[in-house]
């Protein structure tokens, strides 16, 4: 529970664009997702089964992706990311030599949205 404490307590005064020496503010993981579930249906039952598509619902991008593949679909990457989008993740705490690029506390989270 400290360690937690420790943790929300850095976020907070990163998010407030403080700052905590060893860290920084990134944007947390997310997972793609249609942009229009309709279109992607119409064009990924195109080139697979409807079956395969969507079984009970339309598969995630990362699911189509791999099922083009297995239908030898040329660059099934590039043709996903047409019809994907990826929302950005929510502020998390990172070690200051983690990969990902810094954000700013008062850019895109300025709204509260996530915050909230």
């Amino acid at each position: 529970m400290w360690a937690d404490a420790v943790e929300a307590h850095a976020l907070s005064l990163l998010l407030k664009g403080e700052s905590v020496p060893g860290y920084k503010l990134v944007s947390g993981r997310t997972n793609r997702i249609w942009g229009n579930e309709k279109v992607a249906a119409m064009w990924l039952v195109h080139d697979t089964s409807l079956d395969e598509a969507m079984p009970r619902s339309l598969v995630s991008p990362a699911q189509a992706e791999k099922l083009l593949k297995k239908h030898d679909v040329k660059n099934a990457g590039e043709l996903v990311a047409q019809y994907a989008t990826k929302k950005t993740g929510a502020p998390t705490i990172a070690p200051a030599n983690d990969p990902r690029p810094e954000v700013s506390a008062f850019s895109e989270f300025s709204t509260g949205e996530i915050l909230n």
